[in-house]
């Protein structure tokens, strides 16, 4: 690697405080993503039965025009120059591709498992950074890997034989793989715009999906609740964007998985519905290897 590179790396893996002045805003922003992603279960709730591409379709369109409204106000000539960045479609593609992936996994698996695997995000992010970069994995991050993997396994072995579930399962996986490199790629490319790879992602899982969506199960009732939909979850991703550029991707993707604390939370106070033990205990595991892994770069950045 050149030495511009291993520079870029090396500010890629490096984690400063956790509660730097300096990464306020980035916290921020990540804190607020994931408290409005946690509503996702409840709006999966009410579009049961919706068929899954007309759900992709319409929240999406309805995210990419609120995104390409904030650019002409905010980017205005810039985001002609920012939207035909080849950086912006790598990580748009990869955007895309958990986009369409998360809604799917809601849709064919319980909201919990989804949003508790995606606690795995960090690991997730660490192995990328050994296969792109070389970077070596810490000692506290292998342990918070086997931990986290631990809990994913206790949450779907309760759904071994459920074909239905599994698939969701699985598609959970692979949304929280996309979404890692996505955080990976945009620590690394600083330049990119967030409004862009925000709009590029719209228009590929729009693409991606409408040929094959049914709208006979729409109504005004639920297009007006797939835009409330679409709308918050495309604030929380410009927020998710802003962070992974002030942050470093480990901690972008740690900070997102309080999601996973939030969501119960809201399921619990909109239906009284009662999570199983499998998925309390799953949770309980990730989120302690996930803070513990927190904790201890935080005490190794006080120590440098």
């Amino acid at each position: 690697m050149s030495s511009e590179t291993e520079a870029n790396v090396e500010t890629l893996i490096h984690e400063p405080h956790f509660l730097d002045s300096k990464k306020r805003t980035g916290v921020l922003c990540c804190l607020a993503a994931a408290v409005l992603w946690s509503l996702s279960g409840v709006y999966s709730a009410f579009l049961v039965g919706i068929e899954a591409h007309a759900t992709i379709v319409i929240r999406n369109s309805v995210c990419g025009l609120f995104f390409i409204l904030l650019s002409v106000v905010l980017e205005r000539r810039r985001f002609a120059r920012f939207l035909f960045d080849p950086n912006s479609w790598l990580i748009g593609c990869f955007s895309a591709i958990a986009s369409v992936g998360y809604v799917w996994a809601l849709l064919l698996a319980p909201s919990a498992n989804v949003l508790t695997i995606y606690a795995t995000n960090p690991i997730f992010a660490a192995g990328f950074l050994w296969l792109i970069y070389r970077v070596n994995t810490s000692w506290p991050t292998i342990v918070s890997s086997i931990g986290a993997i631990t809990g994913v396994i206790i949450i779907v072995s309760s759904d071994i034989g459920d074909k239905g579930t599994n698939l969701g399962n699985m598609l959970a996986v692979g949304m929280t793989a996309a979404t890692a490199l996505v955080l990976v790629l945009m620590q690394k490319h600083k330049d990119a715009s967030s409004l862009a790879v925000s709009v590029i992602t719209c228009i590929l899982s729009v693409v991606a999906t409408a040929p094959f969506a049914d709208y006979s199960g729409i109504n005004p009732t639920i297009f007006l609740m797939l835009s409330l939909y679409g709308l918050s979850g495309g604030v929380a991703f410009l927020l998710f964007m802003i962070a992974a550029k002030r942050l470093t991707s480990s901690e972008t993707g740690l900070l997102a998985t309080s999601e996973v604390a939030f969501a119960p939370l809201w399921i619990w106070l909109m239906f009284g519905t009662a999570l199983s033990w499998t998925t309390l205990s799953g949770a309980i595991v990730i989120l302690g290897s996930v803070f513990s892994h927190i904790y201890s770069g935080s005490i190794r950045a006080k120590q440098t």
